[in-house]
């Protein structure tokens, strides 16, 4: 068993804080789970074009508002606390935040924890992270 808060990953290489998002990443592979957990909170007015081609992601909205598009159906989900959303492989997506918009996300596999998002909208495969 292992215990220990958020503010210890704050300002460590698993707390990415950028003009779009801050996300802690609670849980990573390096922790030995099949999965990884982040606490990240999408900032109000911004708009994230998301397709992840190697992980699958779940997502529980647990403050604000916003929306999600999902590009394959054309359809619109309304985000408030208590919605969940799962995305498979290669679901492409549009994130908005009408307020700060924040989400638990469970992704696996899982990542390393410092990966920001590329020009495609997703995250790397993990065996082609460098140290």
């Amino acid at each position: 068993m292992r215990v220990w808060s958020k503010d210890k990953i704050r300002k460590s290489f698993q707390h990415v804080d950028n003009h779009h998002f801050d996300s802690y990443r609670l849980l990573v592979s390096d922790d030995g789970a099949i999965y990884s957990v982040h606490d990240t909170i999408i900032r109000s007015g911004e708009t994230l074009n998301i397709c992840y081609k190697y992980q699958e992601e779940f997502v529980y909205i647990i403050s604000g508002t916003g929306y999600v598009d999902d590009f394959f159906s054309g359809v619109r989900h309304v985000l408030y606390p208590g919605v969940c959303y799962y995305l498979s492989i290669g679901d492409g997506h549009e994130l908005h935040a009408i307020t700060d918009l924040r989400g638990i996300c469970i992704f696996t596999p899982p990542t390393r924890g410092d990966e920001v998002h590329d020009e495609a909208g997703g995250y790397p495969p993990i065996d082609d992270l460098v140290e």
